[in-house]
């Protein structure tokens, strides 16, 4: 069966067909859309109030195809009800979040450019740790190149941890209004077995938000798995979840705050930064 929304979204299509140029392809277009409202009871000014309010934020083709990047921006708009869509055009992987609001989808395009810059400082710190490993023969039967890819994975993971502790009914993980149940190794520093982490990241991606089938109704999406236990180093790995555990410290502001006033949840768009423990970095 097939859901209003998707039919809402169709009959948009061909109502904006219905003003072409072309009488016969405009003709055509207004018999079907006035026999599926017909049919199921929907008007115009309905199709009109739910092309509104999808909001969007372009983020470029740069850089998607790796598993550990996509995964951060999903995150990073799961946590705020959003979307992250990949839409493929010219062998180039076009990235998109889309919400409902423009506040939320502002917040999440922050909440990615805060974790990416936390990735590229455990990056840094994992750089010179894996340049001595090479050096000294430790890289445990990997390539270099292996190495940093099963740190990304790793830190990725672990900076998804943190999101999914502040806010688990975000990510698969419960209802949040009845002291929903997580990794008790989402709790930082302690470093998660790979199936646990691994099993996180599935949940919060077969996870449904509130624009889900909105989102996956407009846009003709390529589905990229989170594959981000697909490492070939567990030494690396482990070090890059435990690393992030240690450097950063997940805050959600509003939730604090609604904590202190003794509220039981906080809003869906609350703010929230990811903090870097400065006085860690000089090791």
């Amino acid at each position: 069966m097939v859901s209003r929304q998707k039919l809402l979204d169709r009959l948009a299509k061909f109502l904006a067909l219905a003003a072409s140029s072309n009488a016969h392809e405009a003709a055509s277009a207004r018999e079907k859309a006035d026999d599926l409202m017909r049919k199921h009871g929907i008007s115009e000014d309905e199709v009109a109030r739910n092309q509104e309010g999808l909001y969007e934020r372009s983020l470029g083709a740069e850089g998607w195809n790796a598993t550990w990047r996509f995964s951060l921006v999903t995150a990073a708009s799961r946590y705020h009800g959003c979307e992250a869509v990949a839409l493929e055009k010219r062998r180039k992987r076009y990235v998109r979040i889309v919400g409902t609001t423009k506040v939320a989808v502002d917040k999440a395009e922050a909440l990615y450019r805060d974790l990416l810059s936390a990735m590229l400082h455990l990056e840094s710190i994992a750089a010179r740790e894996i340049e001595a490993a090479d050096d000294n023969d430790l890289l445990f039967g990997c390539t270099h190149r292996q190495c940093v890819d099963s740190f990304r994975r790793g830190a990725t993971a672990g900076l998804i941890l943190k999101l999914a502790r502040a806010r688990p009914h975000r990510f698969g993980l419960g209802n949040p209004s009845k002291s929903p149940s997580y990794p008790a190794s989402a709790s930082p520093p302690a470093s998660p077995p790979r199936s646990t982490s691994a099993a996180l990241v599935r949940s919060f991606e077969a996870a449904q938000s509130e624009t889900s089938e909105r989102v996956s109704s407009k846009y003709r999406a390529t589905k990229k798995p989170l594959d981000l236990d697909e490492a070939a180093s567990d030494v690396w790995y482990f070090y890059g979840t435990r690393l992030a555990g240690k450097e950063f410290k997940f805050v959600d502001v509003e939730a604090e705050a609604a904590a202190e006033a003794g509220e039981a949840s906080a809003p869906a768009g609350s703010d929230s930064t990811v903090e870097q423990d400065s006085a860690k970095n000089d090791d």
